[in-house]
């Protein structure tokens, strides 16, 4: 049976850096659901953007999340560049409710491992990616909290070059 298995943590902790060195391992990967939602929405000149309606951004993550993660499950191990849980993360960080088909997903979706990759020295913002130092670092500590809380033991994938990285994940997978 395939597994799915989920690289995660705060913004600037090499997630897709690392991600693509897995591909290139020949691993099925996805890309981050949330940078696809912010590049159409803006390009849709729409709201829907984590900085202007929070809510509205989150539920097409969602969407955008379960259609990834439908379109992995087939005949091969893959690993997603964050999972359902992640919206969670940011509903808390603002504050509030998370609508009930998210609650909903989270709990129902069970991933074979997540790995949560620390934080790298250097933080890089861009046109998707907008938190201060600050708020980068209580993402990063609230996706841990959303994990455990929904029963996941996680792997901490340190600070290391990206080949040893994922060295490491493959090694635990």
């Amino acid at each position: 049976m395939p597994r799915i298995f989920v690289l995660t943590g705060g913004p600037c902790t090499g997630k897709t850096a690392t991600l693509e060195a897995l591909r290139k391992r020949g691993c099925i990967v996805s890309g981050e659901a949330a940078r696809k939602v912010i590049e159409r929405e803006m390009n849709k000149g729409s709201d829907a953007l984590p900085w202007k309606d929070r809510d509205a951004f989150q539920r097409s993550v969602l969407d955008e999340q379960k259609e990834l993660e439908a379109g992995l499950r087939g005949e091969k191990d893959a690993f997603l560049d964050r999972g359902i849980p992640d919206g969670l993360v940011y509903y808390r960080l603002d504050g509030l409710e998370p609508p009930k088909e998210l609650l909903e997903a989270a709990r129902e979706t069970r991933y074979d491992r997540v790995f949560v990759l620390d934080i790298l020295p250097e933080y890089e913002t861009d046109e998707s990616r907008r938190e201060d130092p600050e708020t980068m670092r209580k993402i990063h500590m609230l996706v841990k909290d959303v994990y455990r809380e929904l029963g996941y033991e996680i792997v901490e994938v340190p600070v290391m070059s990206v080949e040893k990285r994922v060295d490491f994940i493959l090694d635990r997978v």
